[in-house]
């Protein structure tokens, strides 16, 4: 039972107080649902979405006709070194639409009778169980708030008890930003009925009419919330919207709600599911629910994807400070060891509540958004962040989380074959740095330093090629290589041949950066950024290795291995660093945030101590030269830096920039600061964690490639490599002592090793195969687990 749990877990963020403001409440979510949890004790807040709650309507790619005109002038000018009219022309001719938002669905609020001051209170939320705790003491009395999303029930449930009998009376209601009515549906159930504008302009533009909805009605996203209390004892009523519950012993309260929508093709308002069946139908399936079946079922299902992971930097007694006083302490200057399993396993968390199986792939904030015009709209920014979002689904052992990634690429795909036509005269499909609900695939509006980049859907596609190698699933591999293919086929068609032969990208930027052009000017486009084109070799190698493991589509295999050779090649600027741009220019913002250059190196896989020795340090200069003038200022991109030296084994560098992530860019509930708050930030510190201490990327397994010398002692459990094998590691003074491999394949694993490994694998009757640069290569067979030990 829930109570019985153990009060010492080590994995809690709890909080003496209730959080002041939506940034300091606590986060919960299955997928598709979310709730911030405020724990007030005279009136609680419990922040609601649903994760298809978008403002606008389908988008059809517009065709003006004049798009492919104004590109080619646009190319001839960019090759003719005339930088900055080009960039006038793309500003005016090239852009699209803006992107849509994601919505907030509304508020749940519990107004209690009782305003004297409590005592005794806790505020918790529960990693190892997937919920919010709130406790405090009345006169005596001792209130317990339990709050959860279950996944396997698709409902919010909460429930509230007191240690005396009749103790509890409160007032149950609901609001909304959006269009909203309110009604009592029986002396049980209030429901909140809404719509949602069809279009909403993003919070850094200004428009006269920035919130519009359809004044018929009928369009826009439709959405219900119903919300159902059980009593022990005591009385409940319904009167206009508001639930009253009087001198109850305990209270189940269950929250359902659905949107209309029904695809990215479907107008909501006008060819929408019957949202309100939907309602009805789920509460129907938990109504007769005991708080108990709802735990259990709930807490079943949910460990069975955080369990999956343990990890631990020793024993110390910090789990029992409040977490917002020892993050203060770290950000004071101090160590708190145990803080860093906790954050780490917080991204996990965050992940399992914001991304599932059949849902929407977590967004700029997850699924957790208060504002009707969010910060970014809230949407898949491409550039960088919704690819940071998944980069711990595969080495944290989440797989199943990364699903609603793959369904939005699969749906993009479609769009963007459109796009591709219709606004690069090409075939295949695109996309560019704005995705929303309705798949947009065409620039942005704004600013062409950030909205005109179509290389999204190349980068999206690396995120199928990494499922596989993690996972060695042949058939998903299957599934997914014509959306992969069809990446590759736009590139093919974007590529032209510059005046040396080389195929380049034309327009080209490196995401939101500048260089200064002749005359001093600042400007974003040019020729062949090397994020262009570290990206295109990338897609075109995982095309050419999915070939050879599906032994079909041999011709089209050898049309990426041409095109590959003649790719435009990285260059070494005059600093030593890798250039950012196909001309060594001048940086306009030498500490600029977006690390695009540096793609190769992470999260790539282009460039590596072993294979591109010159190309590697060359990175390592970018990378310092970057951070010397400021990068890394906001919370994703400090999160970047970390994966960045983690690649280049600076374990010093990366544990630096890991304590500037949490002494500088994180929120005391453990919210990544962009500013706003971003999650993405969240996902890569967990990402880079993980691969501080396990690399795969070389093609062997390395062991704790860039472990910090203040984690001297610890164990990790459960993290995944490629290849199709999950890690256990622990280690004592700095030097790994032990590790365990389970396989999921019959084949072969390759491990860096220490000098004494050999006797050691043979002492254990592990078949060697191969021993060679200190690698060895050793046969596996599936579901086996093989020890070594150091």
């Amino acid at each position: 039972m829930c109570k019985d749990k153990k009060k010492d877990s080590r994995l809690k963020l709890w909080y003496e107080s209730p959080a002041d403001e939506w940034i300091e409440a606590l986060p919960l979510g299955n997928g598709r649902l979310g709730s911030m949890v405020f724990g007030n004790v005279s009136k609680e807040r419990i922040q609601l979405n649903e994760d298809t709650l978008w403002t606008g309507v389908p988008i059809k790619e517009e065709n003006c006709g004049l798009f492919l005109e104004n590109l080619n002038e646009v190319r001839d000018l960019m090759f003719q070194g005339k930088y900055v009219k080009g960039q006038e022309i793309m500003n005016e001719k090239l852009l699209g639409p803006w992107n849509e938002s994601y919505a907030p669905m509304g508020n749940l609020y519990l107004d209690f009778e009782n305003n004297d001051v409590y005592e005794e209170y806790k505020r918790e939320l529960d990693l190892e169980e997937g919920l919010v705790r709130v406790n405090y003491k009345i006169n005596g009395v001792q209130f317990n708030r339990t709050v959860f999303i279950s996944a396997p029930d698709n409902a919010i449930v909460i429930n509230l008890t007191a240690s005396e009998k009749g103790k509890l009376t409160f007032n149950v209601s609901l609001d909304s930003l959006l269009r909203f009515e309110t009604e009592s549906l029986n002396e049980n159930s209030i429901i909140l009925t809404g719509k949602a504008p069809i279009h909403a302009a993003p919070s850094y533009v200004y428009e006269e009419n920035p919130i519009i909805y359809d004044e018929e009605g009928k369009k826009g996203m439709d959405f219900q919330i119903v919300v159902d209390a059980k009593v022990s004892n005591g009385k409940v009523s319904s009167e206009n919207g508001v639930l009253k519950v009087e001198g109850a012993d305990s209270v189940l309260i269950k929250v359902v709600a659905h949107t209309s929508f029904n695809g990215f093709k479907c107008e909501a308002g006008t060819d929408g599911k019957d949202f309100r069946k939907l309602c009805s139908e789920s509460l129907e399936k938990v109504k007769e629910k005991t708080f108990e079946e709802l735990y259990s079922a709930h807490l079943k299902e949910y460990v069975e994807l955080f369990s999956r992971v343990n990890f631990n930097l020793g024993n110390d007694e910090n789990y029992k400070i409040p977490t917002n006083r020892r993050l203060e302490y770290v950000i004071n200057g101090g160590e708190d060891l145990s803080l860093i399993p906790l954050y780490f396993q917080y991204g996990r968390y965050l992940l399992i509540s914001s991304s599932r199986k059949g849902t929407q792939p977590a967004n700029l904030q997850g699924i957790w958004n208060e504002d009707l015009r969010p910060a970014w709209s809230s949407n898949y920014t491409t550039n960088i962040n919704v690819e940071m979002n998944y980069w711990p689904a595969e080495i944290c052992n989440l797989s199943e989380c990364h699903e609603p990634l793959f369904k939005m690429i699969k749906e993009v795909s479609e769009v963007g074959a459109e796009t591709a036509k219709a606004r690069y005269g090409c075939n295949g499909w695109t996309a560019n740095h704005n995705i929303n609900l309705w798949r947009q695939a065409a620039p942005a509006g704004g600013s062409v330093e950030w909205a005109y980049w179509p290389m999204a859907g190349a980068w999206l596609s690396s995120h199928l090629w990494d499922h596989y190698e993690f996972t060695q699933d042949k058939k998903f591999l299957e599934e997914v290589y014509p959306t992969m293919k069809g990446a590759a086929i736009f590139l093919l068609d974007w590529l032209i041949s510059d005046e040396n032969g080389y195929l380049v990208t034309c327009p080209s930027t490196s995401p939101e950066n500048n260089f200064v052009a002749v005359g001093g000017e600042k400007c974003s486009p040019s020729i062949a950024s090397t994020m262009d084109m570290a990206i295109t070799r990338e897609l075109f190698t995982n095309c050419i290795r999915a070939i050879e493991i599906l032994e079909n589509d041999m011709e089209f295999s050898e049309k990426l291995k041409e095109a590959k050779e003649k790719l435009y090649p990285y260059k070494i600027g005059k600093h030593g660093q890798l250039q950012e741009w196909f001309k060594d220019f001048e940086e306009f913002e030498i500490g600029h945030r977006h690390l695009s250059h540096l793609f190769g190196l992470y999260p790539g896989n282009d460039i590596s101590e072993e294979k591109t020795k010159e190309l590697f340090e060359a990175s390592r200069v970018a990378l310092e030269r970057r951070l010397s003038h400021g990068s890394g200022h906001t919370g994703w991109s400090c999160s970047w830096v970390v994966n960045l030296f983690a690649r280049l084994k600076d374990s010093k560098a990366a544990y630096e920039y890991l304590m500037v992530l949490f002494r500088k860019l994180t929120f005391s509930n453990l919210f990544n600061v962009c500013p706003p708050f971003q999650i993405d930030g969240n996902f890569g510190g967990t990402a880079a964690i993980a691969e501080m201490l396990l690399q795969s990327n070389e093609g062997y397994i390395n062991f704790l490639p860039a472990l910090p010398k203040e984690w001297q002692n610890g164990s990790i459990k459960g993290l995944k490599a490629r290849g199709g094998f999950e890690v256990d590691m622990e280690w004592k003074n700095g030097n790994l002592t032990e590790a365990k491999i389970k396989s999921s394949i019959d084949g072969i694993c390759k491990v860096k090793y220490s000098t004494n490994i050999e006797a050691k694998m043979k002492l254990s009757n592990i078949k060697i195969k191969n021993i060679d640069k200190r690698v060895v290569d050793f046969y596996v067979n599936k579901d086996c687990e093989y020890k070594l030990l150091y």
